[in-house]
């Protein structure tokens, strides 16, 4: 089991620690490539680096394209539940470019909150 970390906006943070977010988009750079089912994240909240939330990777959802990841179904659980496949892609281009996309490939990383992980990681920190 390896540890990857990695930065939020706080709303998305909010959501994951809620558990209403369970799918995390990203590129599927050489970052994520690494990634797999029964790894651990410890998603930090960049308005407040100290705030911590840590996920177990259920599992792994690949894709060519954004819009092919949200056409899957794997919208909503993305936190993106009101916005078409195609709206929803549109929206992961405010953090990745085109070229990001066509070059690496989308990961949707299925994740489930561990409020023993997180409260045990909080308190190291």
């Amino acid at each position: 089991m390896a540890k990857f970390e990695m930065r939020l906006d706080p709303e998305p943070f909010q959501k994951i620690k809620s558990g209403e977010k369970t799918i995390e988009v990203r590129l599927l750079d050489d970052k994520r490539k690494n990634i797999k089912a029964g790894d651990i994240i410890i998603f930090y909240n960049r308005s407040r680096e100290n705030e911590a939330v840590a996920v177990e990777v259920v599992t792994l959802h690949k894709f060519k394209t954004f819009k092919e990841l949200f056409s899957s179904g794997l919208t909503k659980g993305a936190g993106l539940g009101c916005l078409s496949a195609t709206e929803a892609a549109v929206y992961m281009h405010k953090f990745y470019t085109a070229e990001q996309e066509k070059l690496y490939g989308v990961l949707g990383i299925e994740i489930r909150v561990n409020p023993n992980l997180t409260e045990a990681f909080n308190k190291r920190t």
